[in-house]
């Protein structure tokens, strides 16, 4: 039977001239579901995509999940095919297939440099076994307290100066790597700016001045120092 629809089946038995009575059993051909599979056809790796698959009230991926969404973060970069089969209520069966390509991102962290300006900092991303890949920007964005206060597109992995920064203060630092093949992967880092080499006081300078007989140096809470003075006149006190 072809169609679908209400049929009714006879069938009798004739042997040596006898016939048996003739029997009748009415059958209901059913319509195939249809399966179908919503879901991009490609993705960047890690990112929370999914396939979801419609067409019945009981779902069989090619890996085994039994439900009608199937996670796709866990992937790593290439190509991929899945196929689900799906059964109506009526127990009959379709099947569906949908391929998705996986982009590889690779991972960064973040490199910081200092300069000798302490309210400087040099910042750029060091990326992670990077193959076929290409970076097309890095995006530097720093916030202190909750706020950004410097916003900056660079083309590849090019150096950022952030200039302006307060010493004794803790910036957010996120870097934001945009890949040629269209995929971002974002790193944060917290940095808190002292002067160089935490030091008691700046080691660039080599010559204090005393005003009102008062040598003032900065604080780096360390446990210990040395110092060594030389007058050209006057007392220690």
């Amino acid at each position: 039977v072809g169609d679908t629809g209400q049929y009714t089946i006879s069938v009798s038995a004739s042997i040596n001239n006898c016939t048996s009575p003739v029997r009748t059993k009415a059958i209901t051909v059913h319509p195939l579901p249809t399966a179908s599979i919503t879901g991009p056809s490609s993705i960047c790796e890690k990112a929370s995509e999914f396939f979801t698959a419609s067409g019945g009230v009981k779902y069989h991926w090619s890996d085994e999940t039994i439900d009608s969404v199937i996670p796709l973060a866990g992937l790593d970069d290439g190509n991929y095919t899945f196929t689900v089969t799906v059964t109506d209520t009526n127990g009959c069966t379709d099947a569906e297939s949908k391929d998705v390509e996986v982009k590889n991102v690779p991972t960064a962290t973040i490199k910081i440099r200092t300069t000798n300006n302490d309210s400087e900092l040099l910042i750029s991303p060091n990326i992670e076994n990077i193959q076929n890949v290409e970076v097309e920007t890095t995006r530097y964005l720093i916030s202190k307290g909750g706020v950004t206060i410097l916003d900056n597109t660079l083309i590849g992995t090019n150096e950022y100066k952030a200039t302006g920064l307060d010493i004794g203060f803790t910036y957010d630092i996120r870097l934001e790597i945009k890949y040629k093949n269209g995929c971002i992967y974002v790193v944060n880092q917290f940095y808190t700016l002292n002067s160089e080499d935490c030091n008691l006081f700046n080691p660039r300078m080599n010559e204090f001045i005393l005003n009102n007989n008062t040598l003032e140096l900065k604080q780096c809470n360390l446990d210990s120092f040395e110092m060594n003075f030389v007058f050209s006149g006057g007392n220690l006190t």
